[in-house]
């Protein structure tokens, strides 16, 4: 073994170990990431390649030197497998990822290499033709087959990598990852050139023995990563942000650097033990592999402490204690043949006085001692050859020593410069405390100011901010700003930003309180907008915390670093936290301040109190009567059809009635409670001061009759009618919202039940509006869910008694309540607006049925459908019917609508244009429920209809009633004299039959015939088979 081929050696050994170190180092910013394992495993191939190597090039004999390059192969066989896939997924190549066949071409030819070079021994064995030269083994393979399968594997896959990288960065949107693209493939191809150059160059193709050198090569491309990792924040940590503990010596940050540096050292160390013993001075190779392997061990177990769940004293008793024993390890083994290693303890001991405990020193000391005891029982005289080597220990554990030494130095350094900013912060913090207490809405600003140019000068930043945010939470404000010398400020006071919760910077706020970038060039892919921001803004750093009242978002308070890149301590993060808790107090007091002097507790018009004031007395007062368990009722009141009044006669009136109704209700009310201004035409009483029932109900009687009188406004006099609700505590609500709610129920109580009334509220109203509630919406998906269905009741001509039309009636079969009337659930219909899709499904339904019954020989009948006045409020509803016409393809002639006497007789639409559209379209025109409205005879002769329809209410007593029979001859006499035919409704008896045929009545419906049947059912009647 020349020292060439030992140098050479060395060098591929000091490869491995920086392959080995950076793989570690890489899986342990994130292992999580797949890119951060697949990279593991690119490195671990090559610690494979480079350790085989460096065996076999110093091998004794052939065979070893065989053995060891077989092994190698392991390494560089499969290593540009691991690289492709590699670069795969950090460009991002996730369709090609998605396929299994993409895994199987990039695996199968590593298989095949290790296969080929490594485990199939013949033909492994002929692959290698191995000559011993000054650099050591050096192999001049033939290129056979397998030669030249390898050179396209290898080229193939670096050439595809290369391209791959390429493409990447020419189409990246961000400049640091053109950058890193440009990089990277640059060094893969001076690599690839570099080594075909060595390895199948020389050797093979020039007869000039070189060694070959790839693992060595492979470090161009390795140290472009690192010094992207570096750069471009590549494979970056996750940001960490756990609370600081309690105060200690070492910070959590130095104590996982001993931790972690302890590690590194045992690993160094074995490194260096198994280099220099068996390269240099030749001891057993399986031997020196043992030691190292334990070395490394140790060097994990290390590590694994620091990972334990396990207090931080109880940790680093464990820590000296494992310490301890491996240092009488590695006493016992060079003991004998070193004059040096008795050092080696006293360098842990000088570590030590970094902990807390003194029995981290003890326990060091004690062990200390026991070891020097043993040495001197067990070796007790020794004469030790001191060689250049033996000098060299000494100049390594004296540069230790002084490492130690100055690592020592730099904590103590460190936390002496903690403890001055802690002194500062104290100060600063005393400072804006007693501004604060005195802070107002006048002085804020200036106040805020000041505090963020203390924190910024104390923190050395060049620029301080805050945003508020306001009650919309989609918006902040960019409200106060300092800046240090010679940095701009970015933006202007008051400046409306967009808070979005999709945006990364948002959501790392609300998940974490506080987002902390040390280097711009670090933030994620996801952040990519707000990185462009903080770049055009020149920012390197930045940290940002939430001011919250209570668990709510009330500001952002941040701190940029321009002019260099800044990283903050998690001590700072929670020193910042006070600064923002403070802020928080000021915003919150200030804003009570500033929600005092702007809100208006008293309405302008009338001089009432308001809703706010009033239900902040009403809790208040509820509260009282909880505690006295006194009586107390609150009242709405509604101005009934005060709109009217105050569109026909100007606001000025209006808000002349409003102001004398408030006077009226101060008078009624008068000590007993309180009266407020609700908003619009309502107000609201507090009865709170009443004694009982009996006074409670008289104070409302007092309120009723006050509107009696009527208003007089210059030469008008107008009379005002009134609905009250009233809500009594503790029967109708425990709160003042509830109280609120249910007197509002029982206010529209009083509307339904005919106005210019009070309505107590019951639990049988409160059921009812529950009630309501829940059938409205179920009536919002009957739709949707088939519940609708339409049954169809025949129109008998009276004389021939033949079919002669079919009304269409829609039913509802409610999943839970069964069948609902249509008197319940078409007037939920019509408030809610639903009534246009129902009519409209109803007409077109009702005409598909039609037309279907035409086509199978049901000629002649009609269809009458039933109209609301919602739908004759919209300006299509004509163009909607004859849409339905051509879509079912129904005759107009056979369609006929029915519309309510009270429609067909209303001025506020365009009735009587709507349906002589419908009759130009032929399509008749009924007139329901017949003299059940107030009926105007001069309209009545104008209207387009072809049909009058005589309401149940007066064919049901025909028999007993003279008065019905009477109003029903006048109905069909007027009917004849106006050309309109008659058809009677409700019709169940023979007598009521003989009667209206006796009187000239032109068709009936009814159950006498028959009642309103489904279609399938209808099918089968004797009446529609006649």
């Amino acid at each position: 073994m020349t020292s060439t081929s030992t140098a050479l050696s060395m060098a591929f050994f000091a490869t491995f170990a920086i392959y080995m170190f950076f793989g570690i180092y890489i899986l342990s910013l994130n292992p999580r990431e797949k890119l951060n394992r697949i990279f593991f495993g690119v490195c671990m191939t090559l610690c494979i390649w480079s350790f085989a190597f460096s065996i076999a090039n110093s091998a004794p004999v052939h065979s070893e030197a065989l053995l060891w390059r077989k092994i190698s192969a392991i390494g560089w066989g499969t290593m540009y497998s691991f690289l492709l896939h590699f670069i795969f997924v950090l460009t991002e190549k996730k369709e090609t990822l998605g396929k299994k066949r993409t895994y199987f071409a990039i695996y199968t030819p590593a298989i095949i290499n290790v296969y080929a070079f490594s485990l199939y021994g013949k033909i492994a064995t002929e692959r290698y033709k191995l000559i011993s030269t000054s650099f050591g083994w050096v192999n001049t393979s033939l290129d056979s087959g397998w030669d030249w399968y390898f050179n396209f594997y290898y080229m193939g896959f670096m050439i595809l990598g290369i391209f791959t990288v390429w493409s990447w960065g020419r189409n990246a949107w961000d400049e640091s990852k053109a950058g890193q693209s440009k990089l990277l493939a640059m060094s893969f191809m001076v690599a690839l050139v570099l080594g075909t150059i060595t390895e199948q160059i020389f050797n093979k193709r020039i007869p000039v023995y070189t060694p070959q050198i790839a693992p060595l090569i492979i470090l161009i491309p390795i140290s472009t990563i690192a010094y992207s990792i570096k750069r471009h924040g590549l494979m970056r940590p996750v940001l960490d942000q756990k609370p600081i503990g309690e105060e200690r010596i070492l910070s959590e940050s130095i104590r996982k650097r001993i931790y972690y540096s302890m590690g590194a050292i045992y690993v160094c160390g074995g490194f260096l033990s198994f280099s220099t013993r068996y390269f240099v001075h030749g001891y057993p190779l399986y031997d020196e592999l043992k030691f190292s392997a334990v070395c490394l061990l140790m060097g994990a177990s290390v590590v694994g402490i620091k990972k334990l769940n396990l207090k931080a004293d109880v940790q680093d008793m464990v820590f000296i204690a494992f310490i301890s024993i491996s240092l009488f390890r590695i006493t016992s083994r060079y003991a004998d043949n070193s004059a040096t290693v008795w050092a080696v303890p006293f360098m842990c001991i000088i570590l030590s006085v970094l902990f807390n405990k003194r029995g981290t020193i003890v326990l060091l000391g004690f062990s200390t001692l026991l070891i020097q005891v043993w040495t001197f029982l067990s070796v007790s005289e020794s004469y030790v050859r001191i060689g250049f080597y033996d000098y060299v220990a000494r100049l390594a554990i004296t540069a230790g020593a002084l490492a130690i030494a100055f690592f020592v130095n730099r904590v103590y350094v460190e936390r002496l410069k903690e403890n001055k900013e802690q002194i500062e912060f104290q100060k600063m913090l005393s400072e804006i405390s007693t501004d604060f207490i005195a802070i107002s809405e006048d002085s804020f600003d200036e106040k805020v100011m000041d505090m963020l140019r203390l924190s910024g000068e104390h923190y050395g930043v060049d620029r301080v901010y805050l945003f508020m945010c306001p009650g919309d939470k989609e918006k902040m404000l960019y409200t106060h700003e300092w800046c240090g010398e010679d940095v701009e400020l970015v933006r202007k006071w008051n400046q409306e930003i967009e808070l979005k919760e999709s945006d990364w910077w948002t959501a790392q706020l609300k998940d974490m309180d506080v987002v902390d970038i040390a280097d711009i060039d670090e933030l994620p892919d996801e952040a990519r907008d707000k990185k462009k921001q903080l770049k055009s803004l020149g920012v390197k750093s930045t940290i940002a915390i939430s001011i919250k009242d209570k668990e709510n978002v009330i500001g952002i308070l941040g701190f940029d670093s321009v002019k260099k890149r800044k990283k903050w301590r998690k001590e700072h993060q929670d020193a910042l936290k006070i600064l923002a808790n403070m802020l928080s107090d000021a915003i919150v007091k200030v804003g009570t301040e500033r929600e005092m002097n702007y809100m208006a507790y008293y309405d302008s018009l009338t001089g009432l109190p308001n809703f706010t004031l009033y239900r902040k007395k009403l809790k208040r007062a509820i509260e009282t009567a909880r505690e006295k368990e006194t009586l107390l009722c609150m009242a709405l009141i509604d101005l009934d059809s005060f709109k009217s009044v105050n569109d026909m006669m100007g606001h000025e009136s209006g808000d002349e009635i409003l102001k004398r109704v408030s006077r009226r209700l101060l008078e009624c009310v008068g000590e007993h409670g309180m009266v407020a201004r609700f908003g619009g035409d309502e107000f609201l009483l507090m009865l709170d001061s009443v004694s009982s029932c009996r006074e409670m109900e008289s104070v409302l009687e007092c309120v009723m009759d006050s509107f009696v009188e009527p208003i007089s406004i210059g030469s008008q006099e107008f009379h005002i009618t009134a609905s009250v609700g009233v809500a009594r505590y503790p029967d109708d609500g425990h709160s003042a919202d509830e109280l609120i709610k249910n007197s509002d129920m029982a206010m529209y109580s009083s509307k339904d039940n005919g106005k210019n009334r009070f309505t107590f509220c019951s639990l049988e109203m409160k059921h009812e509006t529950l009630e309501k509630v829940k059938l409205t919406n179920s009536l919002y998906r009957a739709l949707e869910r088939d519940e609708l269905a339409l049954h169809y009741q025949p129109q008998i001509d009276i004389r021939s008694g033949k079919l002669v039309g079919l009304e269409a009636l829609i039913r509802w079969t409610h999943p839970e309540h069964g069948i609902v009337s249509p008197g319940v659930f078409i007037p939920l219909a019509e408030q809610t607006g639903l009534i246009n899709a129902i009519g409209e499904w109803v007409i077109a339904t009702a005409c598909r049925q039609g037309a279907y019954w035409h086509k199978r020989g049901l000629e002649g009948v009609r269809m009458a459908v039933n109209l609301s006045v919602e739908q004759f409020k919209s300006s299509s509803f004509s163009d909607r019917i004859e849409s339905i016409l051509l879509d079912t393809g129904m005759s107009p002639e056979l369609l006929e609508l029915e519309v309510t006497e009270s429609i067909a007789l209303d001025d506020s639409y365009d009735v009587v244009n709507t349906l002589e559209k419908l009759r130009e379209s032929n399509i008749m025109v009924a007139i329901d429920d017949f003299g059940t409205e107030y009926s105007s005879l001069s309209r009545i002769k104008l209207l387009p209809a072809d049909r009058i329809k005589i309401d149940r209410q007066f064919v049901e007593s025909l028999a007993v009633d003279k008065r019905d029979r009477a109003v029903v001859r006048a109905i069909i006499e007027l009917a004849r004299n106006l050309d309109f035919k008659v058809i009677a409704e409700g019709v169940e008896t023979e007598e009521q039959v003989e009667f209206l045929k006796s009187q000239n009545c032109d068709e009936i419906q009814g159950y006498y015939y028959c009642r309103p049947l489904p279609p399938e059912e209808l099918e089968k009647s004797e009446i529609f088979n006649h």
